[in-house]
């Protein structure tokens, strides 16, 4: 149990460790328009030069569940005006930490009971 116990640990610092750089880098969504790469992060647009992303509220903090989402919901397809574009491994590496968080609280939910 107690290597069970310390193996839930390893991932879950490894998890907060991918969250880090998942907030951090500005990769959620990669695209081209034919001229260039663009990229945009939470709070950034990147095309060569980044740019910060325009908040319609005073208030700028935005939860990494909250990203996720919002990535999720709104930009599911091709943005208008880029012949492609992709989620990026900022995105990607979210979710899998959203996943790897839920069954770690899981996990310590249980063999709290034991």
């Amino acid at each position: 149990m107690l290597v069970l116990l310390a193996g839930i640990f390893v991932v879950h610092i490894a998890t907060v460790i991918m969250l880090f750089v998942s907030t951090i880098a500005n990769v959620w969504m990669v695209g081209s328009d034919g001229v260039g790469n663009f990229s945009w992060g939470l709070w950034l647009q990147c095309n060569g030069t980044c740019t910060p992303l325009s908040v319609n509220s005073g208030d700028e903090r935005l939860c990494i569940l909250i990203g996720v989402s919002i990535y999720t919901a709104r930009f599911t397809g091709s943005l208008p005006g880029l012949t492609s574009s992709h989620h990026g491994y900022s995105f990607i590496l979210a979710w899998i930490c959203f996943c790897f968080s839920f069954v770690i609280g899981i996990l310590y939910l249980v063999l709290r009971k034991k």
